[in-house]
């Protein structure tokens, strides 16, 4: 709903991605899936609740849509204006028509595995809003059987002294 209050604090991003990839654990280590970090430190303004969120789905769809045994690369680029990171992932990918579509509610790419990996549709219709909450960017580039990276951009805002 986008009716919610956003709580800004300041808060360590790098931070934050290790402690959901902890988190998640569970749904990684079962099917020996691997994480290689490349974390700057980042401190950033911005609703914590909400980019948890943000993280703990993009990551669990990369979970979800990987091979057992797979690799996911989280890396988190700096610059003046904005921090991005990036979450890619050697998984089933998607498709160029279906990637137009996957940030609508309801959508689901992989209909004939859809049962296989259940979930609703709507969870990045969910972290599409966050990030424009955030006024940043989210997008995604993917190939049919090679995976899929995730590329959200957020601004950097400094906290007012």
């Amino acid at each position: 709903s986008q009716s919610q209050q956003m709580r800004l604090v300041t808060f360590s991003l790098d931070e934050q991605i290790r402690r959901v990839i902890v988190a998640i654990q569970p749904q990684w280590s079962a099917r020996n899936i691997r994480f290689k970090l490349n974390l700057k430190t980042v401190r950033l303004l911005a609703d914590q609740d909400q980019l948890n969120q943000v993280w703990t789905n993009i990551l669990g769809n990369s979970i979800k849509f990987s091979k057992d045994g797979g690799v996911i690369n989280v890396s988190i680029k700096q610059d003046i204006k904005s921090v991005t990171v990036r979450i890619s992932d050697t998984g089933i990918g998607i498709s160029l028509e279906d990637q137009k579509r996957i940030f609508e509610r309801f959508f689901k790419a992989d209909r004939s595995h859809s049962r296989k990996y259940g979930g609703s549709g709507m969870g990045l219709a969910i972290v599409k809003q966050i990030v424009s909450l955030h006024e940043g960017d989210i997008r995604v580039e993917s190939e049919p059987g090679q995976g899929t990276t995730v590329i959200v951009t957020l601004p950097i805002t400094t906290p007012p002294d």
